[in-house]
């Protein structure tokens, strides 16, 4: 779960109120805080919670010191086979053959 806060620095709450998408300015989770797309590839991918609310979460309004702040949040989740593809299986395939020396004859090869 990975989160984003908005805040307006530069107007407080007298002048400018912020809220999420159809949300209210009540504190707590209301409304579209976030919409997003399908945004699968092979290294993150969305959780099933976010896919079924078709990639819509609810804004989190807090109001600290006279300031709105709305946190959005998405959910997805690491792909880890693409971390052993890339990673784990070229290091231990480097590892194999960098001990294979050990096991070589210095009399076979000589420019060991």
């Amino acid at each position: 779960r990975c989160g984003m806060i908005l805040a307006s620095y530069s107007q407080d709450i007298r002048n400018i109120r912020l809220m999420p998408r159809e949300g209210s300015l009540e504190y707590g989770a209301s409304g579209i805080g976030l919409i997003g797309g399908d945004f699968a590839g092979p290294i993150w991918s969305p959780t099933e919670a976010f896919e079924k609310a078709n990639f819509k979460t609810p804004g989190l309004v807090e109001v600290i010191d006279g300031w709105d702040y709305i946190t959005l949040w998405w959910m997805f989740q690491r792909n880890p086979t693409y971390y052993e593809m890339a990673f784990v299986l070229p290091s231990q395939l480097f590892l194999i053959l960098s001990y294979m020396q050990f096991y070589v004859d210095r009399a076979a090869a000589p420019a060991r």
